[in-house]
């Protein structure tokens, strides 16, 4: 299932200019965890479990580590998509034994 997803963000921040001439968008930490909720919910995964993972997205962005950050979020759905994750698994501990 291909999935589409159009968002309109009326209060992005100006874009920034990078060096190829192209620009780069930048969103308001609240809107991004407004539209990854809803990513990770209609992707099947349980609201409190897609806050948890959107905070921690978007939380690394903030501290400037896009590639742990929201940049991740199109990639964890087409895993969700792909049947790699599964959206409702629990963890578990599988064994305990010191560092």
């Amino acid at each position: 299932m291909a999935w589409t997803f159009v968002v309109v963000f009326s209060n992005y921040v100006k874009p920034l200019k990078i060096a190829d001439g192209s620009l780069m968008f930048r969103f308001r930490a609240i809107d991004l965890r407004t539209f990854g909720v809803a990513m990770f919910e209609a992707a099947g995964c349980i609201r409190e479990d897609a806050i948890t993972v959107i905070d921690h997205l978007v939380e690394s962005s903030l501290f400037g580590h896009d590639s742990h950050g929201s940049l991740r979020m199109y990639e964890y759905i087409d895993q969700i998509q792909a049947g790699t994750f599964n959206p409702k698994g629990r963890p578990r501990i599988e064994r305990e034994r010191g560092v």
